[in-house]
């Protein structure tokens, strides 16, 4: 086999891949909610679901802990939760939140998950 018929096969074998998976990435990223939609709500933000994550998260998320989401400042813990797509108004049982904490994130109580997604429904039914 020459070099030339070498690099044809190479070549065939690293294409192939990429074009045969190129849209794959799309079905696989959670519906998140665009900056926009997030940030237009942050009244409602203020007095629902950031008082939830205070009061549960704030011992490390709002002191060491990234993501910082549960600092005492609504308008970053706001920033941080839009940058980060930690919360889905469209659908809120599938927020990041929520499913940290179902899936057993620092041994929180399965109802505070419960309590965040209720925040969240709130929180998006506040923002229409």
């Amino acid at each position: 086999m020459t070099v030339k018929q070498k690099h044809y096969l190479l070549f065939l074998f690293l294409i192939i891949p990429v074009v045969a998976y190129q849209n794959c990435a799309d079905n696989m990223i959670p519906e998140h909610n665009t900056t926009a939609e997030l940030s237009s709500g942050s009244d409602a933000f203020s007095t629902t679901l950031f008082p939830v994550l205070r009061t549960n998260c704030s011992e490390c998320h709002g002191v060491f802990q990234q993501p910082m989401f549960a600092v005492s400042d609504p308008s970053q813990a706001l920033a941080t939760i839009t940058d980060r797509g930690l919360a889905n108004l469209n659908n809120p049982s599938a927020s990041t939140f929520v499913l940290k904490i179902r899936g057993g994130h620092s041994g929180k109580n399965v109802v505070i998950a419960d309590q965040i997604e209720a925040a969240i429904t709130a929180w998006a039914e506040q923002s229409n």
